[in-house]
């Protein structure tokens, strides 16, 4: 477009000032920017100054300048309270699961105890003996010791019948 303009006017030299401001910023020729450096500021700055006296061209540069930073602003208070909200749904969902999985091992736990307590009082009640043997049993060989219980007639056949269970 100023390229058209600066052949209707019949050559750079006939440019306005800020048509020329334009076109040494579109195209730089011969480094001209360089050689109009105060001119160009000079131009710059008249412009600058027009613009701040016609208010309602100046307040809604404003304006539109403080809309962009007010919506900066809401993106990154959004942005943050987004990243609040994870963390605490995250948190939220990482103790409900952490608590399922407590209770699901307090349980297996305590089935684990209340087998070796039924076990000993079988022994206790069949055999009339109370040791501290069964707590050095695995959990599977406690499962087997209450179910040879009823097999066996003496507790040292119980206790032979899983020694060869073990070897096995």
């Amino acid at each position: 477009m100023i390229r058209q303009r600066v052949k209707e006017v019949g050559g750079i030299e006939n440019l306005t000032e800020f048509e020329t401001f334009c076109y040494v910023l579109a195209y730089n020729p011969g480094d001209a920017i360089l050689n109009m450096k105060r001119r160009m500021v000079n131009v710059a700055m008249e412009k600058y100054n027009e613009m701040r006296e016609d208010g309602s061209l100046f307040s809604w540069a404003e304006s539109i300048e403080f809309a962009e930073r007010a919506v900066q602003a809401n993106l990154r208070e959004q942005t943050a309270e987004a990243e609040r909200l994870g963390l605490e749904k995250g948190f939220q969902k990482g103790l409900e699961q952490g608590i399922e999985k407590g209770i699901e091992k307090g349980m297996e736990k305590g089935l684990e105890k209340g087998k070796r307590a039924l076990l000993k009082s079988q022994i206790a009640h069949k055999y009339g003996k109370e040791d501290d043997w069964i707590d050095t049993l695995p959990d599977h060989q406690v499962e087997d010791a209450i179910l040879h219980i009823l097999e066996c007639d003496t507790y040292d056949a119980l206790k032979d019948r899983l020694k060869g269970k073990e070897v096995k």
